[in-house]
Parts: structure tokens; C-alpha cells; sequence
């Protein structure tokens, strides 16, 4: 009999001291290798998004030039009833689900003049009850804001945060030697300081149709719309387009984003509207490499710039 309580005894003692260290260790040590894993298995799945807002852009994107003679929305371009109202996000806007006039959203803005922030506040409501797939996953909002501005309002709304985290493409196709001349005279060195004094804004008021970015470049190889540069204006949808070298990730004014954003880099739609991640290095191989070379995902240089 006293044999078998020790026997129980024996069965039934805790762990000691040195047992539980031993499990605790173990424990660290399996978290200290899958953490990494499930971190990394995470930023797939928010790249895997990312790619899915994109590809539901191009989608949107082919879905307006049905409906408007096969113009396709890219940069800002007026027309009679005001000067913003076919920036990039409005257009897409109504095939993401938004079930009003995108263009009221625009209502009472004169041609030429800057939108006050009522209008764009008006647009920032639209994108955040309509626009999710405008919102990239991981756009590092906290980058974003201000101190100054932390928790400023228009209206009803908080200002502290982005509603738009991919920018339009709006290079001619192919460039042009005034858009050339009017970048900084670097041709977007990262130390420039401002676009070229000496020339106005060039025209890049513009859109264009599928067909002829189609004839003049295979569709496939030019990216439409890629990620915002963490730093892009926040409060205003005007400057959500890029025209320029100077606005590629490694030049002096970006407006692509120049963070590995994703494993592997950056996503980026194409005007054939399928989605990919890019290396950032590749979206802009950066001064003092030639125009041709940084600009070959988003247009043609004229000849003497390749």
C-alpha cells in the first residue's frame, strides 16, 4: 500500500524549477522562428490586397472609357462645369460603388482655381464610405500628418489621415520636350529644389484614350497607377498624379512611393490593367541615369534622352 501512494506521489509532483525554465525556453525559442514567419505571411496577405485594390482600379478604370468614348482618367482635366472634376479618383469613383454624380462632387468650382477645402472634403466623405480600394493596406498614415494639423477638421471631419494612397499616371506618351524643359534642371536629381523658373506649367491638363496609348506603346509596359509617396499632400487630391522625372520615387519632388512597401517592393497597375509588384529600383533606377532609363515604365523620351 505505501509502495503505491509513492507511486502517486511520483505521478503526481509539479514540474521543478528547472523543467518549467526548460518549457519556457523552448517556448521563446519556437516563437523567436515562427514570429518572423507569421509577420511575413501577414505583409503577403496585405500585399495580396494591395494587388486586388489595383486590379479592381484597372477594372473601373476600362469601365469609364466604356462609358466616355475610350478616355481613360489621368492627371487633371477641365472641363466646363470645373477644373477638378475628372481628377483620377472621381473617375473611378462611381465603378467602386459610389452611387451619385462623381462630377457634383465638383459642383461651383471655377475653371482654373484651386478647389476650397469644402469640395475636397466632400470627395474625402465619398472615399471613405465608397473608396476602400483606394487605400493601400499598408500606407504608413502615421507618416502622414502634421503635428500642426493632428485632429484639424473641415466640417464634421477629421483631417488625420489619407483617403487616396495610389497616384495616376500622366505622362504624355510619348513625353514631350516642354514637360522635359519645364522639370528641374537635373532632370530630377535628388538635391534639385524646384521645377525650372523659366517655363510655365506645360499643358498636361490631359487624359487620353486606351487605343492610343495602345498604338504608341504596348499597353503591358507602362504603369497607370502606382503607390503615393508617404509624404504626398494628404488634404488636397490635386497632386495624386505624376508628369514629371522630378516625381519618381528617387527625385527631388516625389509622389511615388520610396519605401519597400512590400516584400518585393512597390505595386503598380499597367495600362493593360493587370497588377505586379515592382522592385523599387526598378521603378526608378535614379539620377544620373539617363531619362530613357528612369522613365521606361511610364513613357517614351524623345530621341537624344535615352
Amino acid at each position: 500500500m505505501r509502495s503505491h501512494r509513492s507511486l502517486l506521489v511520483r505521478r503526481t509532483r509539479g514540474f521543478t524549477l528547472i523543467e518549467l525554465l526548460v518549457v519556457v525556453a523552448i517556448i521563446a525559442l519556437l516563437l523567436s522562428i515562427l514570429l518572423p514567419s507569421l509577420e511575413g505571411a501577414r505583409a503577403q496577405a496585405r500585399q495580396v490586397v494591395c494587388l486586388s485594390n489595383l486590379h479592381a482600379q484597372g477594372h473601373a478604370a476600362y469601365l469609364y472609357a466604356e462609358d466616355n468614348a475610350g478616355w481613360v482618367g489621368r492627371g487633371i482635366m477641365g472641363f466646363n462645369s470645373g477644373y477638378e472634376i475628372n481628377i483620377y479618383a472621381t473617375t473611378v469613383l462611381k465603378y467602386l460603388g459610389y452611387n451619385k454624380d462623381p462630377r457634383a462632387l465638383w459642383r461651383g468650382v471655377v475653371p482654373g482655381a484651386v478647389p476650397s477645402p469644402r469640395h475636397q472634403a466632400r470627395l474625402r466623405r465619398a472615399l471613405r464610405n465608397y473608396g476602400e480600394q483606394l487605400q493601400c493596406p499598408d500606407f504608413p498614415d502615421d507618416a502622414h500628418v502634421p503635428d500642426s494639423l493632428e485632429g484639424r477638421t473641415t466640417g464634421n471631419e477629421v483631417l488625420d489621415t489619407s483617403m487616396l494612397d495610389y497616384v495616376a499616371s500622366a505622362f504624355p506618351i510619348p513625353t514631350t520636350l516642354a514637360m522635359i524643359d519645364f522639370d528641374v534642371p537635373g532632370g530630377g536629381r535628388p538635391d534639385d529644389g524646384a521645377f525650372n523658373p523659366e517655363y510655365r506649367v506645360p499643358d498636361y491638363i490631359d487624359d487620353g484614350k486606351l487605343d492610343d496609348v495602345s498604338k504608341a506603346v504596348n499597353p503591358a509596359r507602362i504603369i497607370y497607377v502606382t503607390e503615393a509617396h508617404a509624404n504626398l499632400r494628404w488634404d488636397e487630391f490635386r497632386y495624386h498624379h505624376i508628369f514629371l522625372t522630378s516625381q519618381l520615387p528617387f527625385g527631388s519632388l516625389p509622389r511615388i512611393a520610396a519605401d519597400q512597401r512590400h516584400p518585393g517592393g512597390i505595386t503598380a497597375l499597367f495600362f493593360d490593367a493587370h497588377a505586379q509588384v515592382m522592385p523599387l529600383q526598378s521603378v526608378d533606377v535614379g539620377w544620373p541615369n539617363s531619362l530613357g532609363l528612369r522613365l521606361r515604365w511610364f513613357t517614351i523620351v524623345p530621341e537624344g534622352y535615352e
